[in-house]
């Protein structure tokens, strides 16, 4: 039996993969006119598409398996969080995203560097460091979801972890080699459409179940399960408060999640998708999911496996065929992530190095295959770092969160604000890389971070308070370009909101007369 079981996960995740790189194939033939469209879709993707894709994008290894695990684990008090800090990052999201943009319709922007260099002025210098900090807050991220599958292909079939992560790396890098940002976009769709109905038929199937056993009242009988510091203590007030707050101030500066910004076909695209993405979001992360976590806590109260693996073993164990789609729609959750930031890495390394490293005119068909061999590249990092096999998922997200919160304040925030003109050129690069340094420190060197906050959380703080303090003391940002973002960009912003607002409302009033 269990090997059918086997044989009917392998050939599923094969269907799966193979839909995927069609989707790319497909993309592949509408070919691209230059860089520009291969990593930006053409800057026409509707709201529809992009809400999905942010969805698909946003959602995560973590989805389908963290939130599931580790409210297993952990109890309520890691839900509690979530809850927290998916409202904070979801205030940044809906008012820097429509501004980047806007921007990016003013100046040719692709990447955090791009903004940065044009605001502060940068030299190619602080550009590469902004290009390292990129990349070290991707890898991380690609690796963490490459692993989820990698560790899903070996519960499931049987296959090494390493051998999984391969399987799964090639997929992603052979469809986003031929199909650029438009293929990922399609198949963010699939995928996300495809874990979020797994995601729900989960959540019913478990939820009788899980009833005969007596919840949700069971759960009163272990208070620790719903109270903090959680059930294996480590949710204290300082590291739990810390860690939520510093969650939602910085998830949004992930590179990807820059890239979204500009890909929408307008303004108002943009704004729709940001909606539509986080609602399916905080439905699946924070409410489907994590309630099949504590279904899982009353019905399998004592499973001896790692917090990762609860979701597909108790799955596997309860519904056996909903295990092998259970299965699939974890790799989609995962690679759906990983494909996004995959591409931008190589839009980084295309953008922030290898444009200014070169000082020749090239083609735009070479600019496309030299975004191609990027993809490459990026893969085969990301295949290097994933055989070291690190321990952790989460922790590897969670670093990533991190350092794209030093992103979001040291270089895309000050231009978005008004109210951050006080940052200064010398204070973000200064602040950018001792954060960085210290969040290493702290999560890869096994480094104690002081006060008992998480060592990521720990980096970024570093960060925040060196903007403070050296801001005053360090030359402002050019006077040129600080009325150009605060007095004309954003001015221009809001009257264009605006416009947009009463185009609406005359579409509706002239369809109210027409009917």
């Amino acid at each position: 039996m269990k090997g059918e079981r086997k044989l009917a996960f392998i050939i599923a995740m094969i269907c799966y993969l193979s839909i995927n790189v069609l989707l790319g194939y497909i993309s592949y033939r509408r070919g691209f006119k230059n860089s520009a469209d291969y990593y930006m879709a053409g800057k026409g993707v509707n709201s529809i598409l992009q809400g999905l894709t942010n969805f698909a994008a946003t959602s995560s290894s973590f989805t389908m398996m963290g939130a599931v695990g580790f409210v297993y684990g952990h109890g309520l008090s890691f839900l509690w969080l979530g809850w927290i800090w998916t409202s904070i990052y979801i205030l940044w999201w809906v008012f820097y995203a429509p501004r980047v943009w806007f921007f990016s319709r003013q100046v040719p922007i692709q990447t955090i560097g791009d903004l940065a260099q044009d605001y502060f002025n940068f030299k190619n210098t602080q550009r590469y460091i902004i290009g390292i900090i990129s990349v070290l807050a991707q890898i991380g991220y690609i690796v963490a979801q490459l692993m989820a599958v990698g560790l899903l292909f070996n519960v499931l079939s049987g296959i090494s972890v390493t051998t999984g992560v391969l399987i799964a790396l090639t997929v992603v890098v052979a469809y986003t080699f031929i199909g650029g940002l438009r293929a990922l976009i399609w198949t963010d769709a699939f995928q996300g459409s495809l874990f979020f109905i797994v995601a729900i038929g989960t959540f019913a199937l478990f939820t009788p179940l899980a009833v005969q056993a007596g919840f949700p009242g069971t759960l009163f009988n272990t208070p620790e399960h719903i109270t903090f510091p959680g059930s294996l203590g480590t949710w204290t007030p300082v590291y739990a408060i810390t860690y939520a707050f510093a969650w939602g101030m910085c998830f949004v500066g992930l590179p990807m999640f820059f890239t979204r910004a500009i890909t929408p076909k307008s303004e108002r695209d943009c704004r729709k998708g940001v909606g539509i993405g986080n609602a399916l979001t905080n439905l699946t992360a924070w409410f489907l999911m994590p309630m099949v976590g504590l279904m899982l806590f009353v019905i399998y109260p004592a499973m001896d496996v790692k917090l990762d693996l609860v979701p597909a073993t108790a799955i596997f164990k309860t519904f056996p065929w909903l295990g092998v789609i259970y299965g699939v729609s974890v790799a989609a959750a995962s690679i759906s992530t990983a494909n996004s930031a995959l591409i931008a890495t190589s839009n980084v390394f295309y953008k922030d190095f290898y444009e200014r490293i070169i000082k020749r005119a090239i083609t735009p068909e070479e600019e496309v295959k030299f975004s191609r061999v990027f993809v490459l590249v990026v893969g085969g990092i990301c295949a290097f770092a994933a055989a070291l096999q690190p321990d952790s998922i989460v922790a590897l997200v969670g670093i990533s969160a991190f350092l794209a919160g030093i992103l979001f304040w040291c270089f895309i925030a000050p231009p978005c604000f008004p109210k951050l003109a006080w940052i200064t050129p010398i204070a973000s690069i200064i602040a950018a890389v001792v954060g960085t340094v210290f969040a290493s420190l702290f999560v890869l060197g096994g480094v104690s971070a002081p006060f008992g906050v998480h060592g990521a959380v720990a980096g970024w703080l570093i960060a925040i308070i060196l903007l403070y303090v050296l801001s005053p003391l360090t030359k402002k940002v050019p006077a040129e370009s600080q009325q150009r973002y605060h007095l004309q960009y954003i001015t221009e912003y809001f009257q264009h909101v605006e416009d947009n607002a009463k185009e609406q409302t005359n579409k509706i009033g002239k369809s109210q007369v027409s009917l």
